[in-house]
């Protein structure tokens, strides 16, 4: 399991440059108003949380470990003890990998939204172009590329998508709860281009 972290936590931490260097062109393109600057601020969050979360486990273990024991060993038998420290530290670990690996999602699907955003603000992309078929599966219609970029960026621009309406959240929420995930954008332009 210490692999599996060490390797998770090496993955993360060669993104995180190449995430940072990506941010550099496409603060020329989108205006400082957009709510594209609150989806940036929130990968940040969880590239830190990913980076965090593998230390705070390997402290959680040990703390498993001294727990679990100290249950077992108030039966007073050895092997109960041992049995519980096992059982506390794969607890743990258990813990921390779910932890992290719900990060890590969240981190993907951060990272794609700020993507499609800076495509739509550029016009073209890959993910901007496979977002256009989906949005058009939804509305039974040709919609062009053009058409999905610029009602995204006035979205982007108008500040729905992050100031909590179209999740139910007040604007003074907290940042992960304001901001509206991918499913809630597309049906906001499926109802906007029809």
């Amino acid at each position: 399991m210490f692999k599996v972290m060490t390797l998770v936590f090496a993955l993360v931490s060669f993104s995180m440059p190449s995430l940072q260097a990506q941010e550099t062109p496409a603060e020329s393109i989108i205006p400082l108003q957009s709510c594209h600057q609150d989806y940036v601020q929130r990968r940040k969050q969880l590239v830190r949380k990913a980076l965090i979360t593998p230390v705070v486990g390997a402290i959680a273990v040990p703390i498993g470990i001294y727990g679990g024991a100290a249950v077992g060993a108030q039966s007073g038998d050895f092997w109960g003890a041992l049995v519980y420290a096992i059982i506390g530290a794969y607890g743990a670990i258990l813990a921390t990998a779910g932890v992290e690996t719900f990060t890590l999602v969240a981190l993907i699907k951060a990272n794609s939204l700020v993507k499609l955003i800076e495509e739509a603000y550029a016009g073209k992309g890959k993910r901007l172009e496979r977002y256009v078929r989906s949005v058009k599966r939804e509305l039974d219609r040709d919609v062009t590329t053009a058409e999905v970029a610029d009602a995204l960026t006035k979205a982007d621009m108008s500040g729905i998508l992050c100031d909590g309406s179209m999740r139910g959240k007040k604007p003074d929420a907290k940042l992960r709860k304001r901001l509206a995930r991918k499913t809630e954008i597309t049906w906001y332009l499926v109802r906007a281009l029809r």
